[in-house]
Order: structure tokens, then sequence, then C-alpha cells
């Protein structure tokens, strides 16, 4: 008897699919034979996209309500080359020294040398080292150059933090007659020196072991060629120091801001 009834029941209930005429019980959301979503079931996903949007929408709002009522600015995180606030990058300067034997072009790293760049770059603008010339070099070492006349005013010591590697630019100075450093980190003046090797920790030839290491304040870019054949130039030893029997005159010296 129980299952006659609910064999009647499930007859009561059932409806004729619309796309295939097939049976389909009252409680299904799709026709089990030709799977076809039923229009209340449309009707109830309808409503479920509508709920997600609108839920979504609120959630907008919410956000750019606790943010001073401003959007969220997307551009630049996956355009960075659109519109937007974006901090243009800082210009680089460059020494660039002409001689006889072609040009020099040196980095000067304003950024984490900002005193010992800044003068040097200061001596280039004033003109100062157009009297300029390399006059040492010591192969596998370091080539000298600037003014040896004292006419610029010396420059405090700074630590950049850089390491004398091959083909970066010192700062010159005075050392004490036993060879220790002591207070010599501010007689940096009008000269410098370019690394030939690295001049670094764990080298026979460390310049950065020293209380006041010596002063890195940029690298060279290009025109390494020039630096070597000044380096394999002829030398004569002045006290225990090798200088050039021609020096290398500079032609001129200035800043260029690329």
């Amino acid at each position: 008897m129980a299952k006659r009834r609910l064999e009647k029941d499930a007859k009561k209930y059932s409806s004729e699919c619309a796309y295939c005429g097939a049976s389909v019980p009252g409680d299904a959301m799709r026709c089990p034979h030709c799977k076809k979503w039923y229009s209340t079931a449309k009707k109830l996903m309808a409503v479920a996209v509508v709920l997600v949007v609108v839920s979504s929408g609120m959630g907008y709002l919410a956000y750019t309500y606790y943010n001073g009522g401003h959007a969220p600015f997307l551009g630049n995180l996956f355009n960075p080359g659109g519109g937007g606030d974006v901090t243009p990058s800082a210009t680089k300067q460059y020494m660039v020294i002409t001689t006889s034997l072609g040009q020099i072009k040196i980095f000067m790293d304003t950024a984490r040398a900002p005193v010992t760049a800044g003068h040097m770059i200061s001596l280039v603008n004033a003109g100062t080292l157009n009297a300029g010339a390399f006059y040492r070099a010591e192969p596998g070492f370091v080539i000298q150059g600037g003014l040896q006349t004292g006419a610029a005013a010396n420059v405090a010591w700074e630590n950049t933090g850089l390491k004398n590697t091959k083909y970066t630019i010192s700062m010159a100075r005075s050392d004490k007659p036993d060879g220790s450093d002591g207070l010599a980190g501010g007689t940096g003046s009008s000269e410098f020196f370019i690394n030939l090797a690295d001049n670094t920790d764990g080298s026979i030839t460390n310049l950065d072991g020293y209380t006041y290491s010596y002063v890195v304040f940029g690298a060279v870019t290009s025109g390494t060629g020039v630096i070597d054949q000044i380096a394999a130039m002829q030398t004569t030893d002045q006290g225990g120091i090798k200088i050039l029997n021609s020096p290398i005159s500079f032609q001129s010296v200035r800043i260029v801001t690329e």
C-alpha cells in the first residue's frame, strides 16, 4: 500500500519535459533524460549570479569608504609604462676624461658617495681638472692622475661601503710616514686613481683594510682600453712610486648627465 502511495504521489507531482517530452519528477531541477535545466532552476541560478555581483559591489564600496573614498590605483602594477604618478628614475652623472689616447667615461656614484663624488663634480664643473694628467702607472695595481698642485680644498672622508675593485675610481690621499693612515681620511683633494685589479680584502694590495679606507666614488663604464694603455707605458721609479716618463695630459674633463 505504501509503495503504491509513493508511486501515485510521484506521478501526481511529476511533469512533462518541455524539451524531450519525458516524465520528470516534481522535485527535479533538470530532466533525467535530456539533462536540460528547468526554468525554475535557471531562475535560481540567475538569482545566485545577481547576489554574487551585488555582494562584490558592496565589498568594493566598503573598501573605498575605508580608504578615504578613493578606489585603489592598479595601473602601474600591471603596466609600468602606463600613466599614473610614477617617480622617474634619477639621472646619472658621468665624468668624461679626454686624452690623446681616447676617452674614459666614469660613473659618479652620488648616491653612495655623495661627499666625494660631489667634490669631484664641483672641481670638474669649475674647470680645475682641465690642467690635470695621468702621471703614475703601477701595472696590476693602479694608475693615478688629477691635479698635483694642491690648488683644490680637501674633502672630508666618508664611509661609502664601496670596495676598491677593478676599474673603480677612488680618491687619492696622504698617509703617515710609518704607513698607518691615522687621520689621513680628510687629506683627499684633487687627485684620484683607477684600480687595475681587485685591491680588496684578501689581496696583497688591499686598499680597503685601513681605518680610513680609500674612498671609492665611481666606476669606469667605457675606456678601459685607454686605461690599460696608460698602465703599460714606460715609467721611472721615484721613491718606490712608478712615475710615467710621458704623463698623459687631460685635454678636457667634463660632466655629462644621462
